[in-house]
């Protein structure tokens, strides 16, 4: 995206969307929600790049949901 708005070329990237999302969470303009909304749009990826941005993808549901948080191991014992 140029500096006056303009597209340089037709790709979206999924993962560039997600990440737009998790960063406008510490914005206070009122348009920030448009971003999270543009995540809950996106589809699955798939193609060439479907791991990092599926990655970067997943991690930004957890985080705009309020479900992101550490899932440690059963048999770890805590304080160790």
């Amino acid at each position: 995206m140029a500096i006056g708005g303009a597209q340089f070329g037709s790709s979206h990237s999924t993962g560039l969307v997600s990440m737009n999302a998790v960063a406008s969470l510490a914005a206070t303009k009122a348009h920030a929600r448009q971003f999270v909304e543009a995540l809950w749009d996106l589809t699955v990826p798939t193609g060439l790049c479907r791991y990092y941005d599926g990655m970067l993808y997943m991690l930004a549901l957890l985080h705009c949901s309020g479900e992101f948080r550490i899932y440690p191991p059963r048999n770890v014992v805590s304080g160790i």
